[in-house]
């Protein structure tokens, strides 16, 4: 598919002038200039621009507190990778649509799932669902789990 530059902005959450100014700099050059001159892109340049604005990492807190919530912080950010953070105090779908929502976009290599020993041995069916869902995706999994 073509966008125009308006809508191409509007998918990356850019501004038109900032992609003119891509294009002039040589940062992001659109896939085609029309006769008009105006700018077009297509859904390759799309794939492209989110694999290089990508997250690589997403923290789904499950039933923690704060402290654990600091914890899983700095654990993402000592990566030094990117990352989003997901926190739900409870087990509900909410999570699930977050976690999908965020998959969905193809900017997640790995999901790290933090709880305590409880939520890991105390609901399996859950902990598979969430399992399911990221593996999906093709993204990796990983868990911290404290006492």
């Amino acid at each position: 598919m073509i966008y125009t530059v308006k809508q191409f902005a509007s998918m990356i959450q850019r501004s038109p002038n900032t992609l003119r100014n891509w294009d002039k700099s040589g940062v992001f050059k659109p896939s085609c200039i029309g006769t008009n001159g105006y700018r077009y892109y297509d859904d390759t340049q799309l794939i492209e621009f989110r694999k290089a604005t990508q997250t690589k990492l997403l923290g789904v807190l499950l039933d923690t507190d704060t402290e654990d919530a600091k914890n899983t912080k700095a654990y993402l950010l000592d990566t030094g990778k990117p990352y989003k953070l997901i926190h739900t105090s409870n087990r509900s779908n909410n999570i699930i649509l977050k976690l999908i929502e965020n998959l969905q976009h193809g900017d997640i290599s790995k999901v790290i799932f933090y709880s305590d020993n409880k939520f890991k041995n105390d609901i399996p069916d859950f902990k598979k669902l969430l399992e399911s869902v990221a593996l999906s995706f093709k993204a990796g999994i990983g868990y911290i789990v404290t006492d």
